[in-house]
This record gives C-alpha cells, sequence and structure tokens, in this order.
C-alpha cells in the first residue's frame, strides 16, 4: 500500500500538520508527504509503522528534534527529511534501530552535534548518506568505513573540522563524496586512491595541507567531477596521475568541460595537450603560482564561456584559438605577463560581459571591432603598453559600467562619442598620453562616479568664458560624481563654479597638479566649510580635513 499526499495551497482540506492517523496503517509501505508546508505533530500519537519501508517528508515546515516515531519504523530503508527546520543531534539510536536502512537524507536542516553516532557498523545496507548543510561537528568519525556499501557520501556546508580519516579508502563501492566547505584541516589521505569507483569528489573551501598525492589520484580512474577550488593546497598539481582519469569530465580530455583550481598556491606549468580535442566550456586557475605559456589548445572546442586565470605568472601570447570563442562570457586575465596584440587575440565576441586585462604585457591598438562587444559590462585594460588612439566605437558599448584604459601609451583626443555610454559608472583614462580638450559632452553620463583623466597632455584654459571651458559646465550634470582628477595636465585658469553647482557630494575634485602660488580655485569667492590648507609632496589641499581620508576624497586643486 503506498500514500502519496499532494495539496494545493487553497485546498480548505489541507493538515497543517503530519497528521498522526498515518500510524493506524499498519499495512503501508511507502509514506510521501514531501512539499506540503506540514508542521510537526504531538509525535506522542503515533504508534509505529511496522510495514513501512519509505518515508518522505522533505521540503515540509517541521520545527523539531529528530521525529523520534521513526525510530519505531524498523523496517524502513529510505528516509528523507531534507529541507525542513529539524533540529538537535542524530539520535544515538538511529543505526541500531534501523538497520535495514539505504538511503538517509538529511540535508538543508539544522541539525547539531556529531555527524553519525559511532554504531555506525550497523548501518552495513546503507547507501546513500546525505547530510550536508547542517551544523554538524566533531570530524569525520574513523567508523565511516565500516559502512562498507556506501556509494554517496554528502557532508558539505557543515563545521565538521579535523581530518578525513584514512578508514574512508575502505569504501571500495564509493562514487561521490562532498567534503566542500566542510571546515576540514587536513591532508589528502593516500588512502582515498583505494577508493576506485569515486567519480565526484570535491575539497573545495576547506583548510588542506601539502598537495595533491600522486599516489591517491592515480587510483581514480573514474573520475568526472573534482574539485579543489580554495583548498589551500601547495606544490603542483599532478598531471600524470590526473590525465589518466579517462572520464573526466572538470581533463582528458575527450569530455573535460569544467576545470576550475582557483586560489590554492599550485606552481608549475599547464600541460601543453590540455584542452585538445575537449568541449572545455569553464577554466580557472585564479590566484595560484602557475607560469609558463598557456596550452595552445585549451580553447580548442570554441566552446569557452568562463576563462579565469587572473593572479598568477603566465606568461606569452594568448592562443589563437580563444579568438574563436564566440560563446565567451567572462575572461579574468588581469596580473599576469601575457604579451602579443592585444586586437589579434580576440574576435567577435557576442556574449562577452565581463573583460580584465589589466597589468599585463599587452601591446598594440585598439581597433575599432572592440566596440563590437554589445553586451559588455565592464571592460578593463590598464596597465599594459597599447598606444594609438582611443577608437571612437567604444562609445557603441552602451551597457558598459566601468572603463579602465589608464597607464598605457594611447594618444589623441578623448572621443567624444563616448558620452553615448549612458550606463557608465567608472571612468579612468589616467596616465597615457592623451591631448586636446576635455569634450563637454561627458557630463551626459549622468550616473558618473568616477571620472580620471590625470597624467595626460590635456590642454586648454579655464576661464569665466562657457566657449574656453576645457573642464566643461556640463559636468556639473554628473550629479552622481564622488571622484575627479584632472591632475598633472596641462589645463589654465581656475576651476569653473557652474561646473561644479550640480555636484551635491562632499567629495567632488581631485587635483595633484604642482601649484605655482596659491589662488581661489573657483577664480572667486571660495564658500566651503572653513576651508583649510594642507601641504604634503607640494600639494595644497583645499577643503573639509576628515580623520577618514583618503577614504572620503576632498578637494585638490592647484593654488596659482
Amino acid at each position: 500500500m503506498e500514500i502519496k499526499c499532494e495539496f494545493s495551497a487553497d485546498d480548505p482540506n489541507k493538515p497543517t500538520r503530519v497528521p498522526y492517523q498515518l500510524s493506524n496503517l499498519k499495512k503501508v509501505r511507502h509514506v510521501d508527504l514531501s512539499s506540503n508546508y506540514l508542521e510537526a505533530p504531538n509525535y506522542k500519537k503515533f504508534t509505529p509503522l511496522p510495514s513501512v519501508t519509505y518515508l518522505s517528508l522533505f521540503f515540509n515546515s517541521l520545527v523539531s528534534e529528530f521525529p523520534p516515531f521513526i525510530l519505531n519504523c524498523r523496517n524502513l530503508t529510505y528516509i528523507d527529511l531534507s529541507l525542513n527546520n529539524l533540529t538537535g543531534p542524530i539520535p544515538d539510536s538511529l543505526a541500531a534501530n534501523l538497520p535495514s536502512l539505504q538511503y538517509l537524507n538529511l540535508s538543508s536542516n539544522s541539525f547539531s552535534g556529531p555527524i553519525i553516532p559511532k554504531s555506525l557498523s550497523n548501518f552495513s545496507r546503507l547507501q546513500e548518506l546525505r547530510i550536508g548543510n547542517n551544523n554538524f561537528t566533531g570530524g569525520i568519525p574513523t567508523e565511516i568505513g565500516s559502512i562498507s556499501n556506501l556509494r554517496v557520501l554528502e557532508l558539505q556546508n557543515n563545521s565538521l573540522g579535523g581530518q578525513v580519516p584514512a578508514s574512508i579508502g575502505q569504501l571500495q563501492m564509493l562514487e561521490q563524496i562532498n567534503l566542500n566547505n566542510a571546515s576540514l584541516n587536513s591532508t589528502i589521505p593516500l588512502e582515498l586512491g583505494l577508493c576506485s569507483n569515486l567519480n565526484f569528489l570535491d575539497f573545495s573551501n576547506n583548510l588542506l595541507r601539502g598537495g595533491m598525492p600522486q599516489a591517491a589520484l592515480s587510483g581514480l580512474k573514474k573520475m568526472s567531477q573534482f574539485g579543489i577550488a580554495n583548498a589551500s593546497l601547495t606544490g603542483e598539481i599532478p598531471w600524470d596521475a590526473i590525465t589518466t582519469w579517462t572520464d573526466l569530465e572538470s581533463l582528458e580530455l575527450q569530455n573535460l568541460q569544467f576545470l576550475s583550481v582557483f586560489t590554492n598556491n599550485f606552481s608549475g606549468s599547464i600541460p601543453r595537450d590540455l584542452g585538445q580535442n575537449t568541449v572545455l566550456t569553464h577554466v580557472g586557475f585564479s590566484n595560484n603560482n602557475f607560469t609558463g605559456e598557456l596550452p595552445l589548445g585549451i580553447c580548442n572546442g570554441f566552446r569557452l564561456n568562463h576563462i579565469t586565470l587572473d593572479g598568477n605568472n603566465f606568461s606569452g601570447p594568448l592562443p589563437n584559438c580563444l579568438k574563436n570563442c564566440s560563446m565567451l562570457i567572462r575572461a579574468r586575465l588581469e596580473g599576469n605577463q601575457f604579451s602579443g596584440d592585444i586586437s589579434e587575440a580576440f574576435g567577435v565576441h557576442p556574449q562577452l560581459l565581463y573583460l580584465d586585462l589589466s597589468r599585463n604585457q599587452f601591446t598594440g591598438k585598439l581597433s575599432p571591432n572592440w566596440g563590437k562587444y554589445e553586451n559588455l559590462t565592464y571592460l578593463h585594460i590598464d596597465g599594459n603598453k597599447i598606444s594609438g588612439n582611443i577608437p571612437p566605437e567604444l562609445g557603441n558599448l552602451t551597457n558598459l559600467q566601468d572603463l579602465n584604459l589608464a597607464s598605457n601609451d594611447l594618444t589623441g583626443p578623448i572621443p567624444a562619442k563616448l558620452a553615448d555610454l549612458g550606463l557608465l559608472l567608472k571612468l579612468n583614462l589616467s596616465n597615457n598620453r592623451l591631448s586636446g580638450e576635455i569634450p563637454p559632452q561627458i557630463g551626459n553620463i549622468s550616473y558618473l562616479q568616477l571620472l580620471d583623466l590625470s597624467g595626460n597632455s590635456l590642454i586648454g584654459s579655464i576661464s569665466s568664458g562657457i566657449g574656453c571651458f576645457t573642464i566643461p559646465l556640463e559636468l556639473g550634470l554628473c550629479s552622481n560624481l564622488i571622484f575627479l582628477d584632472f591632475s598633472v595636465n596641462l589645463l589654465r585658469g581656475g576651476l569653473p563654479r557652474a561646473a561644479l553647482s550640480g555636484l551635491e557630494k562632499d567629495e567632488v575634485l581631485w587635483n595633484l597638479k604642482r601649484p605655482s602660488h596659491r589662488r581661489d580655485p573657483m577664480g572667486c569667492h571660495c564658500d566651503l566649510d572653513k576651508p583649510r590648507i594642507a601641504v604634503a609632496a607640494s600639494q595644497f589641499f583645499i577643503g573639509r580635513i576628515s580623520s577618514r581620508m583618503p577614504v572620503k576624497p576632498h578637494l585638490y586643486v592647484p593654488l596659482q
């Protein structure tokens, strides 16, 4: 006999609690009350259900300790209590009372205490133990190795701490282990290599010590998904072992789709044949100490949509295949030593949202094709060796919010078409060799918060005549502006008050140009609240002095 209850939200007959009358059905075998938002009943009214083998109460509103009536349902093989708010420890007698149990899911509750009592050896038939997303503590017990039929072990998102016990190697039927974010402080045990049926293993977001033992990884021939991101591992990746994982979906290469080892301390180079003949979609090597060039075939499948390599010491040109990855969405390559012509490295990427190439050694000019990334919201190319003019076509990137081309060798004028970037929040063109006047159309970018044009060769005079303003009146329309830097240019005269009259923020302008003598920066009476003058490194400061400086920037101007 099977009971499956589903109630609509507006059903007037829908019960609010788990009905204790179920325990009167002595022959029922299958009870499924999942996804009904039921609350906990008075468990004292329950009597044993001797025939029930399947019990699912997942995704309800149970707020209590482990339901005690379950301990008397001695023929249970399947229990799912996930997605409730159950608290307290797992009963010590659970394994002894339910020796036939094969599936136990307590995930996404608020259970606490040891993950499982030490009577684990009684769980001789248990195949799946899913208790992630709780508050369990006390480490992984050595007795875990006695659950000889275990195939799935999920302990993620707990506060277990401690070591991964060597007894894990006794679980030779094990196919999946999820230890992500379990507060482990452990090495990877060599005995793990005995779990030859493992196809999923996630150690991410723990404090693992040492490296990845080749002896352990060599035994995992069936591995398809392997996670070690943000795990504090050191040393080189044992590529010789990993490339024997012929079913790997997330490195061999026929099936590899997802590879992420970010935020460890790995070193060495990436194997030259990585990515050959793959359908690789995601590569994450961020925040390690990798060196050398990228494999030429890392994106041969042209399906790459995420590549994050920032914070390493990669060098050389980018692989030619990258320009053909039309599905590219996010690329973070900043903080390396990549070189080569920046425009030749990229093709047409209509889905691209985020591109950071800053702090590398890229050369060449920005071609008009950079204006075709119509979905781009973030573009940083600062800290390279880019030359030539800023292409006006960048004004076609109407979704762009952050544009940084600073610290290159760009020349020519600032294109007035950049004013078409209506969603732009930050514009940094500092430390180039830009010339000409500041386009007054910049004032049309109403959301602009940061404008840094310092360290260029911008010219013109700042006078009371509107047609002569190099710092245009229209900047006053940028009511969200909180950072403005025109320092180290060839600007002359005072600052037009009208250009700043619409700026409501207290912190409106930086200017670090060396002064020759003091002068009212506005060219008229200065009504700042008790303006003061401070001298630092030959720079004069006028404005409110704040103990939080430079968290809140103030008004820096040349005094002439």
